[in-house]
Formats: C-alpha cells, sequence, structure tokens
C-alpha cells in the first residue's frame, strides 16, 4: 500500500482510477517554480508528504506565503492543494 502515508501517490491513484479530487501539485522545497502550481488558485494549503492528522498543514493565500512555508520544510517535496 504505496499510498497510504504518500499524499502524491494517493493522488496519483485517485487520478488512475478517474475519481474527482482537488486540484493538487508536488513541488520541491529547494525551490518553487510559479509554473508547477499555474493550474491551482489561492488559497492552497501545504502539506508534507508523510504527515498525518493535520501535523505540518499551512493555508497560503499567495506566492510569497508559499515560498515562505514550503523553505520551512525539512523534507525534498511538499504538497500543495487547491482549498475547497
Amino acid at each position: 500500500l504505496p499510498w497510504y502515508r504518500d499524499k502524491s501517490a494517493t493522488r496519483g491513484l485517485l487520478e488512475e482510477l478517474g475519481l474527482p479530487s482537488p486540484g493538487f501539485a508536488k513541488i520541491p522545497t529547494s525551490g518553487l517554480a510559479p509554473e508547477l502550481i499555474a493550474h491551482l488558485h489561492f488559497p492552497l494549503v501545504t502539506k508534507p508528504l508523510d504527515k498525518y492528522g493535520s501535523r505540518g498543514i499551512y493555508v497560503v493565500h499567495n506566492l510569497e506565503e508559499l515560498k515562505q512555508a514550503i523553505t520551512e520544510r525539512s523534507e525534498e517535496h511538499t504538497t500543495v492543494t487547491n482549498s475547497i
């Protein structure tokens, strides 16, 4: 069950099964390329790939807040999701 705790793997499985889910992107914490989130809209929710129980979640309202949130991460990638 590789998707059980990995949000990116879970999103891939949902997409593969044709199930709807909010807009999503997996982005490197080493630097944000705006084209990675061009299909998303603010506010966004950032989440670490491997945390659970609302740990490490940030709601960001603009690109500057997003850049700040991802630079505070210790892992290589984080997820960004459209707020519902």
